[in-house]
């Protein structure tokens, strides 16, 4: 067996890759680890350019700063890192690529675990850069008992349109039953970070745990390429998170809207109120989809409401198991009663305005949200004659308030 210890000092050596008809060929168990911010760079773009043949070989990475970086381009395929363990475990990372990116862009694949041995069941000890906590689904502060001892880097870097497909990545079993651990054996399933919202993301509809093979295969990779992925148990994975959860004043009652991407086992939601965040009222019960894979819409008109009063609102998700999550808050300030007049309303295209202060701007949005007019100045018309028929937000700023008022276009 050979060894080639890899240096980041050394990472100019490997330019010689960068050739799109250069490749590096793995046999005989040879191993190329990669220590000290090492970088492998792959030009070309096919999906031959490692090629493992006769009895193997092995790339060991074991940080997030030593990596392959594949310049991948807009190619097509089944991209292989034959990634092994620091302990000799072979784990490659396959990323079938079934639509090609846009733009000349590359992936960058890494993998690592617990590098000082100490309690390596907690991952939040070594979570990579970016990931901020490894909060479990039913309410736990720190989850890492039902996820595998590793974590997965593959990011995309110059796309305009990034490539999309499939991942499977196989793992050292001995990662999923060492001491800490309480995951069953083949129930494990793909989960990446999310970056904007600061949220692990539930992949367990499209990632299969072909047990006792040890690969977690079929696991869709987002449109946006979020690029921290590990193993989790279907048993108690990592979060379900709302993709959007917001509230309105819409003049006589609170519009609350939500929305979720995915729905695992999720039997119903549950509304609840408070006026000072320490009391709280549950207002509605909303059925749940079950399962879904599809972005599912979700709202709720509250007309038990005073004017000038600030309200709370927060979810509460339960599964067909009576297990429950809940949300974070959101906040809505009802408007001070006969301050402003919206006229006639409903109307054919000119609302009339009238303020007793001065209005500064307003804005005009459609009901998911998005800006379609803006006006800055003491306006006493508003005009929607250029808008196709239906229901419309008037968002008012004035001197001292703020407004916000339904209009309906007929």
């Amino acid at each position: 067996m050979m060894k080639l210890l890899i240096f980041g000092a050394l990472n100019l050596l490997f330019l010689l890759s960068y050739s799109q008809n250069m490749r590096v060929t793995l046999s005989n168990n040879v191993f190329i680890v990669l220590v000290n911010n090492a970088n492998l760079v792959l030009g070309n773009p096919n999906s031959n350019a490692i090629t493992v043949l006769g009895s193997g070989g092995n790339i060991v990475s074991e940080n997030e700063t030593d990596y392959i970086k594949w310049n991948i381009l807009n190619s097509t395929g089944n991209y292989t890192i034959p990634f092994t363990t620091k302990n000799g475990v072979k784990i490659p990372t396959t990323l079938n690529i079934a639509n090609a990116g846009s733009n000349d862009g590359y992936i960058r694949f890494s993998t690592h675990t617990d590098n000082n041995n100490t309690n390596s069941w907690n991952n939040s000890d070594y979570k990579p850069t970016g990931v901020t906590n490894m909060y479990g689904k039913n309410g736990q502060n720190n989850n890492s008992a039902n996820v595998i001892d590793r974590f997965w880097t593959i990011d995309q870097e110059g796309y305009a349109t990034n490539p999309k497909g499939t991942i499977t990545l196989a793992y050292d079993d001995n990662e999923r039953t060492a001491a800490g651990n309480t995951i069953a054996a083949g129930t494990l399933v793909g989960q990446y970070w999310n970056e904007s919202n600061n949220r692990w993301y539930y992949q367990t509809l499209t990632g299969t745990d072909n047990y006792p093979t040890k690969t977690v295969s079929g696991i869709q990779t987002d449109v946006n390429f979020y690029k921290n992925w590990t193993l989790a148990s279907t048993n108690n994975p990592l979060p379900i998170e709302l993709t959007q959860f917001e509230g309105i004043n819409v003049n006589e009652y609170n519009h609350i809207t939500w929305e979720t991407e995915t729905e695992i086992d999720n039997d119903y939601f549950t509304l609840e109120r408070s006026t000072d965040t320490q009391n709280w009222t549950e207002i509605a019960i909303v059925e749940g989809a079950g399962n879904s894979t599809q972005t599912i819409k979700y709202e709720y008109k509250d007309y038990n409401i005073k004017n000038n009063t600030v309200y709370y609102y927060k979810l509460k998700q339960t599964d067909f198991n009576g297990e429950h999550t809940s949300s974070d808050l959101i906040v809505i300030k009802t408007d001070k009663q006969n301050n402003l007049s919206v006229y006639p309303n409903p109307s054919s295209g000119v609302f009339n305005l009238y303020s007793e202060e001065a209005v500064l701007n307003y804005s005009i949005l459609d009901l998911s949200g998005k800006v379609i007019q803006q006006k800055i100045g003491n306006y006493k018309k508003v005009n929607l004659n250029q808008l196709p028929k239906g229901v419309y937000i008037l968002r008012i700023n004035t001197v001292n308030n703020n407004y916000i008022k339904r209009l309906i276009l007929k």
